[in-house]
């Protein structure tokens, strides 16, 4: 076991046990709870829930993709769709935003349906929800979506930053040349423009 599994292992473990601690030393040293006739009960349900507690603390901490799920995104794909990637703009003038059904709470997920427009390219307000953790996209196709590459908008379109989504039957050279084209701000904002056109 590698030293980083063997400290995850021991903080897991002192995350579950240090509230268990903590409310028998209360109920041991505290008068109110040492002379109470309901201790044992008060004990018992003390230490169910500093351990459901220590259960979440260490559940948001290490296993964050169980407390905070990513977002689940369909993208409705045209027919005859030909391009590798599927292109998102944060454009703060966009007039569309992206809709997301259900709630942000811990272990709850939230959902977006997005019509892909045969460009592929899809201009949005903002990115909000997309960034900072990778969702789980699926199309129409049945198909998952792995591939994802982010960085700032190109040049000249007034953009703040892409998202761009590579398709599973991507070949190699292809993948490699999108590559070339995001990284050159110039590539890249011609490349969009003769995609949209």
């Amino acid at each position: 076991m590698s030293t980083l599994a063997m400290a995850i292992l021991f903080a897991s473990i002192g995350m579950l046990v240090l509230p268990t601690v903590v409310v028998l030393l209360l109920a041991l040293y505290v008068p109110g709870i040492k002379t109470s006739r309901y201790r044992g009960v008060m004990i018992a349900c003390g230490v169910a829930l500093s351990a459901m507690i220590g259960c979440a603390w260490m559940t948001a901490t290490f296993y964050e993709s169980v407390w905070s799920p990513p977002p689940n995104v369909l993208l409705k794909l045209p027919p005859n769709f030909a391009h590798p990637n599927i292109i998102f703009l944060e454009k703060p003038s966009a007039p569309m935003e992206l809709a997301w059904h259900g709630v942000d709470l811990p272990f709850m997920t939230k959902r977006a349906e997005i019509v892909v427009p045969a460009s592929g390219v899809i201009t949005v307000r903002s990115l909000e929800g997309m960034s900072g953790v990778s969702p789980h996209v699926t199309t129409t196709e049945n198909t998952t979506i792995n591939g994802f590459s982010s960085g700032p908008g190109p040049a000249g379109l007034g953009a703040n930053r892409y998202i761009s989504m590579v398709l599973p039957d991507t070949s190699a050279a292809q993948d490699a040349a999108l590559s070339r084209i995001l990284i050159d701000p110039t590539a890249f904002a011609a490349y969009l423009r003769e995609r949209e056109k």
